[in-house]
């Protein structure tokens, strides 16, 4: 199965684990889940995984595989009867018993299953705005307007909070859109929106992302202000409407503009940088939806489990406890010998995805072999190619997915070196800078060797 939008579990009243798919323009389906959930445990610690399970009266099965951990133990296989079993045993039983026990089912599936999310989205971008205080029949802290603008629809509605929540209802089913944006809408219009759909018996069967959090991953720039206004200008060259007062100040026809200027805003940014398309790229690649890549950590985290099930790899649960500050080996650096003197007939020499270069060639990974951070960075490095190959020729689409794999590639080093990640350990972060600092340095001499002065040096450059 693929080109799947959204996914979602639910338990039926007999106690089976069901799936709710919806693939890329069709209607929802519902199918029984292809297999039970479940983690694994080391062979000789079963009994412990039998004795808190019959403890807290879960009951379970287990079985043999062929699976074996990153150290080379055998592993078996324990069955639960509903998602939310493996969660409760991981946190009774003492620490690392229970292994790959904390991916959300849905996502269990689709890795294990090689079901890919969908390359293409129908993808809106809204707005809504709510009344700061009674004015006008509108009642404070309640929806009085919202807007949706896509490449073909451009509409608004401003309004009573339940006319305003179905006029939107309609619009996405109408279109049949699948992935809304909106602007710092996790913490203001999502949730608001849920829960006043839900009094009304209403549900938004589609995906939610943040373009606010999209820009913040993907840009390098720090702004001086986060807020749509001055972002927009930064990025676009455009401002809002009508927000130089509070909307109890507006008119119902001056809410409308503003409401509508603010997702024709996202749409102009997307247009011009692309942030969603690459969230829908590093989605398709990692099993996860857009809304699920806006950071490093997760994406990489997915292919390193598609990876270790292909090679027979057993992986430890994501930690819940870990210490924040871990200090690591430094990249080397050179900094100029005066600050702000400009040096002229300057050359710059860049080594091409240094830290996944050295992965791949050192064999920089936690399991016996040395291949499980190797491959997955070989698979993403040669489809990149692939697709660079194709943006060459002329291939919008292929250019901003290679971008975007660009992306992943890079985030690598900095997952391995994050705490949080399952398979961290300091030292193998340590050997990859200890491998840059170690080529920077041939590097200067042997430019220095040519009589060339290294004013400065930089990490891979």
């Amino acid at each position: 199965m693929d080109q799947i939008v959204n996914m979602g579990y639910y338990v039926t009243q007999d106690k089976r684990v069901a799936l709710r798919v919806v693939r890329h323009n069709e209607r929802p389906q519902h199918v029984e889940a292809p297999f039970r959930p479940y983690f694994y445990v080391e062979e000789p610690k079963v009994t412990v995984a039998r004795y808190y399970a019959s403890k807290l009266r879960v009951p379970v099965t287990t079985s043999e595989t062929d699976m074996h951990t990153i150290s080379g133990v055998s592993v078996l296989r324990v069955e639960t009867q509903l998602p939310k079993q493996v969660g409760l045993l991981r946190r009774v039983m003492p620490k690392g018993i229970a292994l790959e026990a904390d991916i959300p089912f849905e996502r269990r599936v689709r890795i294990d299953m090689d079901w890919r999310t969908s390359d293409s989205y129908n993808v809106a971008y809204f707005d809504l705005e709510p009344a700061t205080r009674d004015f006008d029949g509108f009642k404070e802290g309640t929806i009085i307007g919202a807007s949706v603008v896509s490449q073909d629809v451009s509409e608004v509605y401003v309004g009573s909070e339940p006319d305003v929540v179905k006029w939107l209802s309609n619009i996405v089913a109408e279109h049949r859109f699948e992935l809304l944006v909106g602007y710092n809408s996790d913490m203001f219009d999502v949730p608001i929106l849920t829960q006043k759909a839900q009094k009304l018996g209403i549900a938004f069967n589609v995906r939610f992302t943040d373009l606010y959090w999209l820009v913040r991953s993907e840009r390098q720039k720090m702004f001086s202000s986060w807020t749509l206004e001055h972002v927009a200008k930064e990025l676009v060259g455009l401002g809002r409407v009508n927000a130089d007062r509070p909307v109890h100040q507006l008119t119902r026809q001056e809410i409308a503009e503003r409401c509508l200027c603010d997702s024709e805003l996202l749409y102009e940014i997307e247009r011009a940088y692309g942030f969603v398309d690459t969230a829908v790229t590093k989605a398709y690649y990692t099993y996860l939806f857009p809304d699920e890549t806006t950071y490093a950590s997760k994406p990489i985290d997915s292919l390193l489990l598609r990876k270790a099930c292909e090679l027979g790899l057993a992986l430890p649960s994501k930690p819940e406890n870990y210490e924040e500050e871990v200090r690591h080996s430094g990249a080397y650096v050179h900094q100029p010998p005066e600050a702000l003197r400009v040096f002229e007939n300057v050359l710059v020499l860049d080594v091409a995805s240094m830290y996944p270069s050295i992965i791949m060639q050192f064999k920089v990974s936690p399991d016996k072999d040395g291949v499980l951070i190797p491959k997955v960075i070989e698979d993403l490095y040669r489809e990149r190619l692939r697709l660079k190959e194709l943006g060459s020729k002329g291939d919008v689409r292929a250019n901003i997915k290679q971008g975007a794999l660009k992306i992943l590639l890079n985030a690598v080093y900095g997952v391995m070196s994050n705490p949080s990640f399952r398979l961290f350990n300091v030292e193998l972060g340590d050997r990859v800078a200890v491998y840059g600092r170690e080529i920077n340095s041939v590097m200067r001499e042997a430019c220095e060797q040519l009589g060339l002065k290294v004013v400065a040096l930089d990490t891979d450059s």
